[in-house]
């Protein structure tokens, strides 16, 4: 169950000193699919339905035009990622690890021109 493997995730990211600053789970909002003619998303995102999780969206953004990470991405929601503060997810961190593990994917590993450091889905989106 989706509930459970959260919450193992969790308990084993903070037993192991991974901090966790926010938590957001269930939220309705259209941030998938095609562009309408206003420029609004209009597709309900993973959030929508329970089945994706952003982990301390504070430190850990969520970029556009961003084929692979560096300067010139632009930050549209959450903090500005450094891999090198204390709660971001980078690929070593327990918490990446643990999530990966329970079958997760991450948002920092999306093909294309978008990095949602925070997230974490069954597909990564």
């Amino acid at each position: 169950m989706f509930k459970d493997r959260i919450l193992s995730v969790i308990k084993n990211a903070t037993n192991n000193g991974f901090p966790l600053y926010s938590i957001t789970g269930y939220r309705v909002g259209k941030t998938k699919g095609l562009l309408d003619s206003k420029g609004i998303r209009t597709e309900f995102s993973h959030h929508s339905y329970g089945t994706a999780i952003d982990f301390n969206a504070e430190i850990n953004g969520l970029y556009d035009q961003c084929l692979e990470f560096n300067a010139h991405c632009r930050l549209i929601r959450g903090g500005i990622y450094d891999p090198r503060k204390n709660g971001a997810i980078t690929k070593q961190a327990i918490l990446y690890q643990s999530m990966i593990r329970a079958g997760f994917k991450w948002g920092g590993e999306i093909k294309g021109k978008q990095k949602d450091f925070m997230h974490f889905s069954l597909n990564g989106y």
